[in-house]
């Protein structure tokens, strides 16, 4: 990505993560895992609670007003199959946003759309997100909460939701969520997904501990019932939701 400072704002160009995902165009609050941890992270791929990098993009930030920030995205091709199809032909990504920071509160609102013309049939139609959430820092805890609602035509109608906390402990960082999420399928893509509703619940603990200021280990386990709709691989998906998660890892930033 290439991007540009001063007096006006910031102007970010290339291959960018969209204002709800986690790169750093990404403005989302509230996701206590942010967008990682398997079905307890707020990307969680089956349930399609984000939408993740597009090509060619162009972001604009403005500068701080009193702690709030705007953000604007736009893709004139979200994939690189894109290059070889006229412009009206391409997955197109549309984003704007709200975000305000201050030392003990950060909260932002995201509305976003792909409008999906590279598709054909039943499913060139829209898909699109609201998602609100935040968090705020009260001692050595810092309770957060995020909400999101999609909606598209012969596509699904889904609200998700996630509240939990991050809690400074032992020198590190304990993490412990709870999210729901309900779909309901809508028009002719109940024919392709099976059930025409599904839900699921996921709790999730972790905890990670810097050992230094670019390495840190973790540790997380997470439980998530698919119910019937997200279940045994059936139905709305291929992928088996009602399970266990544990894993442990290290990271380092270079």
């Amino acid at each position: 990505a290439l991007y540009v400072d001063g007096g006006f704002g910031r102007l970010t160009f290339g291959r960018l993560g969209t204002l709800g995902f986690a790169q750093s165009t990404g403005i989302l609050r509230g996701a206590i895992f942010g967008v990682t941890h398997g079905a307890s992270g707020w990307a969680s791929g089956t349930t399609s609670l984000h939408f993740s990098r597009v090509d060619n993009a162009v972001a604009y930030k403005t500068p701080s007003f009193g702690g709030v920030t705007l953000h604007a995205m736009y893709s004139n091709g979200t994939n690189t199959d894109d290059s070889k199809n006229k412009w009206s032909e391409n997955n197109h990504y549309y984003g704007l946003g709200a975000l305000y920071s201050s030392k003990t509160l950060s909260g932002s609102v995201i509305f976003e759309t792909i409008d999906y013309k590279s598709l054909t049939g039943n499913t060139k139609h829209p898909l699109y997100h609201v998602t609100m959430g935040g968090w705020w820092r009260v001692g050595i805890f810092r309770p957060m909460a995020i909400y999101q609602y999609q909606w598209g035509e012969n596509r699904y109608k889904q609200h998700a939701a996630q509240i939990g906390s991050q809690i400074k402990l032992g020198g590190g960082t304990a993490k412990l969520g709870f999210k729901y999420v309900t779909r309901k399928i809508d028009g002719t893509a109940s024919k392709i997904e099976g059930e025409k509703k599904g839900n699921l619940w996921n709790v999730g603990a972790g905890y990670e501990y810097p050992l230094s200021k670019r390495t840190k280990v973790y540790g997380f386990a997470g439980y998530t019932d698919g119910g019937k709709g997200w279940g045994k691989g059936k139905n709305l998906t291929t992928t088996n939701l009602n399970g266990y998660q544990i894993a442990v890892g290290m990271v380092h930033d270079f």
